[in-house]
Formats: C-alpha cells, sequence, structure tokens
C-alpha cells in the first residue's frame, strides 16, 4: 500500500480521486476539488514505497471543478501531468514536473465535457474521453481540435482509454458506457483522422451505473487488457 501521510483536503471527503504513473515508475495524484471548496492537490511518490510529497496546492481558477480525470507522460525530471472536470468544465488544467514541484501551464481549452473520463499524451497531441462526446484529439502547441471519432463509433466513449502503439500503428481502445462495450480507433497517421478497427461487443450484462471501466496495455506485448465494473476482464 502507499505511504498516505499528509494526504489531506479534497472537495466531499475525496482526497485522493485519480492517480496516474509514469513510465519509470513514479506515481502521480489528484484530489477532488470543487470550486473554493478545497484546492487543488496533486501528489507525488518516487516509487511505491517513498512517500507522498506535495508537488502543487492552489487554484488553478477560482471556481472549476478538476480531478474527475487525471494524466502522466514523461519520466525523470520531464513529466507533464493533466487535470480535467466534469461535465460543464471545458478546460483541461497543464501542469510540469521538474522533479520538486509541479508548475501550472496554463489551459486547454476543449469541448465541455469532453476530457471527464480519461486523458492520453501522444506525439504532441492530447486525447479526451468524456460523457456524451466523441473521442477528441487536441494539439497541444497549438490547442486546436485536429481529429473527433467518426460516427460509427456511437456517441461514446464514456470511460476510460488506452493507447496502443504496437508494430507500426498506434490505436486508441475506449469504454463506451452507452452499451457496455469498446472500440479500437486508428490514429496512426491524426492528420488523416481516426477509424474503427474493431468493437468488442458489451463486455457483460451486469449494471453499471457508474460507467466505470480500465483499460491497460502492455505496449512490449501489444497486449491489452479491458475491465468493465461489475462484470468481467478480458
Amino acid at each position: 500500500t502507499l505511504d498516505m501521510t499528509g494526504v489531506t483536503e479534497g472537495s466531499y471527503g475525496y482526497t485522493l480521486n485519480e492517480m496516474a504513473t509514469t513510465s519509470d515508475g513514479q506515481i502521480f495524484a489528484a484530489n477532488l476539488r470543487i470550486g473554493t471548496t478545497a484546492p487543488l492537490k496533486i501528489y507525488h511518490w518516487a516509487d511505491e514505497s517513498a512517500a507522498p510529497t506535495v508537488i502543487y496546492n492552489g487554484g488553478p481558477d477560482d471556481t472549476g471543478r478538476f480531478g474527475d480525470s487525471f494524466a502522466a507522460a514523461g519520466s525523470g525530471n520531464d513529466v507533464r501531468l493533466y487535470v480535467s472536470g466534469s461535465s460543464n468544465n471545458p478546460n483541461v488544467a497543464k501542469f510540469s514536473f521538474d522533479g520538486t514541484s509541479a508548475t501550472f501551464d496554463g489551459m486547454l481549452a476543449v469541448t465541455a465535457g469532453a476530457a471527464r473520463m480519461g486523458m492520453i499524451e501522444h506525439d504532441g497531441h492530447l486525447i479526451v474521453s468524456g460523457i456524451g462526446t466523441p473521442l477528441e484529439i487536441y494539439e497541444l502547441s497549438s490547442g486546436s481540435l485536429v481529429a473527433t471519432a467518426p460516427e460509427e463509433a456511437e456517441t461514446g466513449p464514456f470511460g476510460d482509454i488506452g493507447l496502443v502503439d504496437y508494430n507500426g500503428m498506434v490505436a486508441v481502445i475506449a469504454y463506451d458506457h452507452s452499451d457496455g462495450s469498446f472500440t479500437m480507433l486508428d490514429i496512426t497517421n491524426i492528420d488523416a483522422g481516426m477509424f474503427v478497427i474493431e468493437n468488442s461487443g458489451p463486455v457483460g450484462e451486469n449494471t453499471n451505473l457508474n460507467g466505470t471501466a480500465f483499460v491497460s496495455v502492455d505496449s512490449e506485448s501489444g497486449m491489452a487488457y479491458l475491465m468493465v465494473s461489475n462484470n468481467a476482464i478480458l
């Protein structure tokens, strides 16, 4: 278990709401922050046995909700962090971690709710998953929306997303709460858009009211592990 010394504060008692890891084993986590009910706090563990340190404690604005989705990219003393909020928040807060503290680097404006459920950084872009919005890809340098999931990907995804980068193909696997399925979309050439490769069909028949799911990908083998709460692991 992680050392939780000093992990305090969070709206509605959510002192930790989302976590993310880097390829070199660093662990980051954020609380839930709604308006002025609590500050946004981001924590860092150097590894699983380390004590946590508070690397950010503040805004990043006066009224927004942040902490529903959280992502980390990079390694060592060069890590980028992304924190998003609920369906009425059209912003993703961007941070850079230098090994000691996290610096707020401004907001990425997205479609309201588009980043609530999942985010992944890839090749200078941020891929976001939301509620009632199609999967979207934004260019980080310009902030521009550069790709949107096609209609055959249905209205989702509504849940976690994972990235597959294997044998020259790059794809996103996304959970769709509307029917309990996972869809794989090819994003190898982002400028050409996204293309549906496969849909798993419903995973299980049990109710999953919160739409919670998890996608984990082993980049070395290309294996993907998909979980739907109250149902199954594929």
